[in-house]
């Protein structure tokens, strides 16, 4: 039934959803019949249906819509401000966004926003159509997004992106600037405490007294390397302007004649003219920035100068070389005399110089008897004795003879003989023994007579005492100078007359000194020269005995010897002999000696066996030396010693040294020796002094064995030491089967068994056998075992 339903459907956007239905169905509105025709289905986003269609009608370009849609809507439009962030499709509506800081968005519906780049533009807001423009003293940040204000030294008309540097000269101190201030000149009588910078005006300070400062000093033009007309210096603010010569800036060089490399360039002020001079910046291989002395200095050693301001101005040295010096500042040497600071003020340490106030503009002059003070901020009155005509920075000291009273203009002289008394204000003699040609200013002048001369008071001149004599105030006569004593020229008093030197002497009034000859002292109660004692000695003659010097150890000389004799190593000077003899045996002596006494003893351990020594020899381990030092003993069995030894010493106990000449002691507890042994006392001689000690035995299975000493079994007395198998003493009661046998074994009655250290007499009399429990033959056995009783048949039946 629905098969034939269904074929018999005719037209668009019919359908049938029932059975037996007799007419279509139309699709309404946002539907279409499905692909049975027996039901509907909503249209598809993206298309719409009015209905009565079989199928859906998609969406224009710039519309969508939704599911079951009877219709498409247009698609949102962007506004100014925002951008497309996502465009619409048949199903979906365009998606708008504001721009965000930093753009801006000018035409309505655009894919994206315009950032913010050109001069001072930013936008620090989202959904700006038109950035916005940086206000004066202010400049975009960096990402455009806000403004930040300008940094002191720098400035802004607004509508920037950067701010600009103040040029030289001028400075902004705070942030914000719209321009920047020219910096002040310091004015008279101030100094530059601290110079202008791009954020702080310049800091002036009074001159202190002793300096000033006039404020008026020589200035240089810098002017714009590309010349007035240059559109890089008019865009960059760059002006002709005064400069410090201590300023570091950009070299160009000019020249009146032609040098090779160098340009001629075009006069801007003149159209179709050149300029009548040679300019360079870079033909010697590098660019310039020196301050002033140096520009000067650096430009005649390429052979040229400075260019003139003009020379700048109109274009001469545009485009010379030097990449960024057409819009800097260059040196010229066009020059002006200006009012401004100076960066410290002038020293008053002129001729005369000072100044005794602040602020001063000029040095003041010192007047007649006075000079500047150390500083030099103010003046003081010349010293007495000096004078002064005025404008100088010293006084000038009063000739010989001359004085003056402080703050003096010139000097008054005393005359010949005489010196200036400041007290008495009078010219007064030198004293006795002194004297003066011209007159003196003080006491001082008075100069001392020569050594033998003397004078009277107010002397101008000195008389002199002969060869050999002194000036006697007493008698004021020249009197002879002392025996031993002398003077060449003549001396002023006894003091005057030298003692000889060592070894000389002289008669009274003498000139010179005589020397005693080598080997000789002077003896002055014979007024001669005599031999030095016996083992003394003058090398270059005596003055005295005391002169004659000592030999030294292990020297002797004859009398009125000039040198000692030593005697060699291993001898001593005999004085009866009058001789160098060899020390005896036993002693010695390193470097000779003066007397047998300085033979010494060997040291203890130490020999000399040959008469004449210097060293003596060790004695060797295992000796000792004798009594007076001359051989070496070997030390006796039981006794040892170690190298220079003087005595030999005992083995300790537990020890032992056989033979002679031992260097050390065996112990006896080894297992070469004797292993647990001890030994009685100090000095054992031998091996056969290691024992065991008391309850001990000494034991080996073989003579190839080793030997120990071994706990005595029981039965063996223990109050014994030395004890070995063979000597082994058995208390009563008590067996072994014979001397090497160290097996003890208790017997069946005590009294069978006697003990005692001989197996041979160890059992009763009358017993015998193992454990003596056997009747010896003629003796009858009464009982048994312990009971047993070994009775003489000779004594009964």
């Amino acid at each position: 039934e629905k098969r034939r339903h269904v074929l018999s459907v005719n037209g668009d956007g019919k359908y049938s959803d029932e059975n037996g239905a007799s007419v279509c169905k139309t699709a309404p509105a946002g539907t279409k019949p499905n692909t049975d025709h027996d039901g509907i289905v909503p249209c598809p986003a993206g298309t719409f249906s009015l209905g009565g269609t079989t199928e859906c009608t998609p969406c224009d370009e710039g519309k969508f819509s939704g599911e079951g849609a009877v219709g498409c809507t247009t698609a949102s439009t962007c506004s100014t401000g925002s951008y497309i962030k996502t465009p619409s499709t048949p199903t979906t509506d365009a998606f708008c966004e504001f721009c965000s800081p930093g753009k801006a968005s000018s035409s309505a519906n655009l894919g994206f926003c315009q950032n913010c780049v050109e001069d001072g533009e930013y936008a620090d807001v989202q959904g700006l159509s038109t950035c916005k423009s940086a206000p004066a003293g202010f400049k975009p940040t960096l990402d455009r997004t806000n403004i930040e204000p300008c940094p002191a030294g720098t400035f802004s008309i607004g509508g920037q992106s950067v701010c600009t540097a103040c040029d030289l000269g001028k400075f902004s101190d705070s942030e914000q600037s719209l321009g920047c201030t020219p910096s002040a000149a310091c004015e008279t009588g101030k100094f530059i405490a601290s110079v202008a910078t791009q954020t702080s005006d310049t800091v002036c300070e009074d001159c202190p007294s002793g300096k000033a400062s006039s404020a008026i000093r020589v200035q240089h033009y810098g002017a714009c390397g590309g010349g007035k007309e240059s559109y890089k210096c008019t865009s960059n603010s760059i002006e002709t302007t005064l400069l410090d010569d201590i300023q570091v800036t950009a070299v160009r060089c000019c020249s009146d004649t032609e040098i090779g490399g160098w340009v001629r360039r075009p006069n801007q002020n003149d159209p179709g003219s050149w300029c009548t001079i040679w300019s360079e910046s870079d033909s010697w291989g590098e660019c310039q920035y020196l301050d002033l002395p140096g520009a000067v200095a650096f430009c005649a050693s390429v052979g040229g100068r400075l260019c003139t301001k003009e020379e700048v101005e109109i274009g001469c040295a545009e485009g010379t070389g030097c990449h960024g010096m057409d819009e800097s500042l260059i040196w010229t040497s066009t020059s002006e005399t200006v009012r401004t600071g100076q960066f410290d003020c002038t020293p008053c340490t002129g001729e005369g110089e000072y100044s005794d106030a602040i602020k001063s503009a000029a040095c003041k002059t010192a007047p007649a008897g006075y000079k500047p003070n150390a500083l030099h901020d103010g003046i003081v009155p010349c010293e007495r004795d000096t004078f002064s005509i005025g404008a100088s920075t010293t006084c000038t000291p009063c000739g010989a003879g001359g004085h003056s009273n402080p703050g003096s203009s010139a000097c008054e002289q005393c005359l010949t003989g005489k010196y200036y008394e400041e007290s008495s204000n009078m010219c007064m003699d030198c004293p006795k023994d002194t004297f003066t040609v011209s007159g003196a200013t003080n006491i001082e002048g008075c100069e001392s007579c020569a050594a033998g001369a003397h004078s009277q008071p107010g002397a101008g001149y000195c008389e002199q005492c002969l060869t050999g004599k002194y000036y006697d105030e007493l008698s004021s006569e020249c009197l002879d100078c002392p025996k031993n004593t002398f003077t060449i020229s003549g001396a002023t008093n006894i003091d005057g007359c030298e003692p000889c030197a060592s070894g000389s002497h002289s008669k009274p009034g003498s000139g010179y000194c005589q020397q005693c000859l080598t080997g000789k002292y002077y003896n002055e109660s014979s007024i001669s020269c005599l031999d030095c004692p016996e083992n003394t000695f003058s090398v270059s003659g005596a003055s005295n005995i005391t002169g004659c010097k000592a030999c030294a150890s292990g020297g002797h000389s004859k009398p009125g010897s000039g040198y000692c004799e030593q005697c060699l190593s291993g001898k001593y000077y005999d004085e009866t002999r009058n001789d160098c003899l060899l020390c005896p045996a036993g002693k010695f002596t390193a470097t000779g000696g003066t007397g047998i006494e300085e033979c010494k003893v060997c040291p203890e351990g130490f020999y000399s066996s040959e008469p004449g020594a210097s060293t003596c020899f060790t004695c060797d381990p295992g000796t000792h030396t004798n009594k007076n030092q001359t051989e070496c003993l070997l030390c006796p069995a039981g006794e040892f010693s170690g190298v220079a030894a003087s005595v030999c010493t005992l083995c300790e106990k537990g020890k032992y040294a056989e033979g002679e000449g031992n260097k050390a002691c065996i112990f006896c507890d080894d297992k070469d020796t004797l292993v647990g042994s001890i030994t009685v006392k100090n000095g054992t001689t031998s091996v056969d002094g290691c024992i065991c000690p008391v309850g001990e035995y000494a034991f080996s299975e073989s003579s190839t064995d080793i030997s120990s000493c071994l706990d005595v079994p029981e039965g063996v007395k223990l109050d014994k030491k030395g004890m070995e198998t063979i000597t082994m003493d058995l208390e009563e009661g008590n067996w072994r089967s014979s001397e090497e046998s160290s097996v003890v074994l208790p017997c069946l009655a005590t009294e069978h068994c006697l003990g005692g250290p001989n197996p041979e007499d160890q059992c009763k009399k009358g017993h015998e056998g193992p454990l003596c429990a056997v009747c010896e033959d003629g003796y009858a056995s009464i009982g048994s075992g312990s009971f047993l009783s070994c009775t003489s048949c000779e004594d009964g039946d």
